[in-house]
């Protein structure tokens, strides 16, 4: 074994060690069950059709209650990233959390980015979920308003 593997097979071993050891013979023979029969590839392919499934719904409604707003992002992964123009992303954190609703979003430049994962949002659920989205949009751009309009001091 060359150097290099030499390291390799260290780092993994520490690692391996760091995370609580090598798994049972009974899990490795599970594994090794589930890849040969192809029971573990057809799990990975259904979990991305869920996944694709659940990705269009959330996008399709988002866009529905939030007309203008852009869905950003690659189509991959368990959450997509909404545009909200003119705001900043305290707002939409404050009006979340007033609602209970825990949401995350980001600052970039002018414009916020709502992120909004989905991984255990089934699709039936979409609509309602972005209408709650909707609403936490609504509640930070008055209480911009409100502000703003408020009377200097005051």
């Amino acid at each position: 074994m060359d150097r290099e593997s030499a390291e390799l097979v260290e780092e993994v071993l520490a690692w391996r060690l760091a995370l609580g050891g090598a798994p049972s013979n009974l899990v490795q023979s599970a594994l090794a069950a589930s890849l040969r029969s192809g029971a573990f590839d057809r799990g990975i392919a259904r979990m991305r059709r869920r996944c694709a499934a659940q990705r269009v719904a959330i996008t399709a409604a988002i866009s529905s209650a939030l007309p203008g707003h852009r869905i950003e992002g690659v189509a991959a992964g368990l959450h997509v990233a909404v545009r909200v123009p003119g705001i900043e992303p305290w707002r939409l954190l404050v009006a979340g959390q007033a609602r209970g609703v825990r949401v995350f979003a980001t600052d970039d430049g002018a414009d916020a980015l709502l992120l909004v994962g989905f991984g255990l949002v089934e699709p039936s659920a979409a609509t309602r979920v972005a209408a709650e989205l909707a609403a936490i949009v609504a509640d930070a751009r008055a209480a911009a308003s409100a502000e703003s309009d408020a009377p200097p001091g005051g």
